[in-house]
């Protein structure tokens, strides 16, 4: 029996570690591409319309450049190599998504003339009409600001019905689980919640976002095959953050 989507349009931020697999840390893993590929075709094929927001984590992250030897780069800097780096992974997306029958449309918000079409949000929306999976890359454009705050942003210009966002875990707990023995896991929690208690789901930004446009958002684990198109139907182990912390339908 086919399952029911509890959403109908969506947006998935994909994080740069998700795309290189759980055996590496950087680059990209050919078998994590199609793992999400696939997963992300289940979802299309149920009706859902499906937005992805791309990390560059696997290849640079801006907030660690001040790691490097000698003078560092600005955050400036960092945050435009790693708003290039997301363009790659968009790119592996678009290539794989093709291979499995998936149609999509990449966008960057930054101009790279000759490598991928400028965000245009009539764009996007017309894509997602036309019943294409949609990628954003470059984050928003600017430096300062991170992908959290871009999936946030996209959803709401795209009108979505939830984020979805994965994690190395289960979902959302008190503390982290894989350091702590007594952390709790939390099955639904309001904005308010994560923000008093400072839970590092998201950015503080994005969160706000979210809760401004009562966008749910939903966390996972990104190792756990066959799970998005559960969790799209309310099944499943993840957490679910909404405005009032209200119970999974």
């Amino acid at each position: 029996m086919t399952k029911t989507p509890i959403f109908k349009r969506v947006l998935f931020k994909v994080s740069g570690e998700g795309l290189s697999g759980e055996k590496q840390s950087t680059g990209l893993s050919g078998e994590a591409l199609f793992r999400i590929a696939k997963e992300i075709k289940s979802v299309y094929e149920m009706g859902v319309d499906v937005c992805l927001v791309v990390g560059g984590g696997n290849f640079f992250r801006g907030a660690l450049q001040s790691q490097f030897e000698g003078e560092p780069l600005s955050r400036e800097q960092a945050d435009y190599i790693g708003m290039t780096a997301t363009l790659l992974n968009g790119m592996a997306l678009k290539s794989v998504f093709e291979k499995v029958g998936l149609k999509s449309h990449l966008f960057s918000a930054l101009e790279l003339k000759g490598l991928c079409p400028l965000f245009s949000k009539e764009k996007a929306l017309k894509a997602l009409d036309e019943k294409q999976v949609v990628i954003f890359t470059g984050g928003i454009g600017k430096p300062f600001f991170t992908t959290d705050t871009a999936s946030a942003t996209r959803a709401m210009e795209m009108k979505c019905d939830a984020v979805f966002k994965t994690t190395q875990v289960d979902g959302i707990y008190t503390k982290d689980p894989l350091k702590y023995k007594d952390a709790v896991f939390l099955e639904t929690l309001s904005y308010e919640t994560a923000l008093k208690n400072h839970l590092k789901i998201m950015d503080e930004e994005a969160i706000l976002l979210l809760k401004k446009s009562s966008i749910p958002l939903c966390v996972f684990n990104q190792h756990q095959k066959g799970l998005f198109p559960k969790v799209i139907c309310g099944e499943g182990k993840f957490t679910l953050m909404n405005e009032k912390g209200e119970k999974r339908v």
